[in-house]
This record gives C-alpha cells, structure tokens and sequence, in this order.
C-alpha cells in the first residue's frame, strides 16, 4: 500500500516556487554568458564555464518543477517487511524493518519507531495536510504490528482491536 502524503496545492505551490528559481538561475546564466561572449573584448573562459553551469543548474530545476525529471512525493508504503516514507520533497527515503521494531507510538503528530538498536526513528506528520491519509497510514501500522505482536503506544493489541480502528 503506497499513498501520496502531500495536497495538491501544497505540491503546486512548492512546484511554482522551483520553477521560479530554476528560471531565474537559467537568466541568470544566459546573461553572464552572453556579457562574457558580446560585451568583453576578450571572453573568458571561466566565466563562461561558469555561467553555463549556472544554466545547466537551473534547466535542472526548470525540468523537476514541470515534472520532466521526476522527483518523488512525500509518500509512505506499509509493506509485510517494512515501512517506508518520505515526509518531503526533497527528503530521503527511510526504511525501517519490522524485525528491528520492537513498539511503535503513534500521535496525530508523528509516528515514532523503536528499534532492537535502542535507535528511534520518527516520522513526523507536521507536513502532511491530510488528515485521512495519516489516519490511513496509522490505521494500516496498528494493524501490521498487532499482527506481529509489537506494542503500539505501550499496548500489545489483538487483532480484532486493531481492526477496529479501521
């Protein structure tokens, strides 16, 4: 089960704003280098280097607002071996294994794992704007640990209570 985490006008706005800077840094490039070729006497070549990186930086960012290079999405995944989730744009992946968590406490806040490593891993929901999602996600991580017997917030469920928060 995979779901996206993020609304869409939270993901058009973060998008609209990286569109703007990789356009902006793309101008900013074009003009270093046309300066350097038409307005000097004699180019520089560092410069040049220089202001065509700018360029190339910012066809870059252009391409992931438009969607040409693909950027993943805040998402989440509750798999029979692992839980995995992003919780922003440019974040990276975490996996935690369910043979490793030993209690999970869930808020409206956060999900937080505990780890046979004593290590605790968190996965915040202050940027998710959607309710239901979060509820999902937390209804499918009291169900996956009550089936493997792992605490959830201090209590060991069964499965039939853990289907009743569903």
């Amino acid at each position: 089960m995979s779901n996206n985490l993020f609304l869409m006008k939270q993901l058009q706005r973060s998008k609209g704003l990286i569109l703007t800077f990789g356009a902006l840094l793309i101008a900013g490039g074009l003009f270093g280098l046309l300066y350097s070729v038409l307005a000097t006497s004699e180019p520089e070549i560092g410069q040049m280097v220089i202001s065509g990186l700018i360029m190339l930086a910012g066809v870059t960012v252009f391409a992931l607002a438009i969607d040409k290079l693909q950027a993943q999405h805040a998402s989440y995944s509750v798999t029979p071996e692992m839980i995995r989730f992003k919780t922003d744009l440019l974040a990276n992946e975490r996996e935690v294994y369910w043979e490793n968590v030993i209690g999970v406490r869930l808020t409206n806040r956060l999900a937080e794992f505990e780890l046979l490593s004593s290590e605790r891993v968190i996965m915040p929901f202050a940027k998710t704007e959607k309710p239901d999602a979060v509820l999902k996600f937390s209804n499918c991580l009291r169900r996956a640990a009550s089936e493997r017997r792992i605490p959830v917030n201090g209590v060991v469920l069964n499965d039939q209570a853990a289907y009743a928060f569903a």
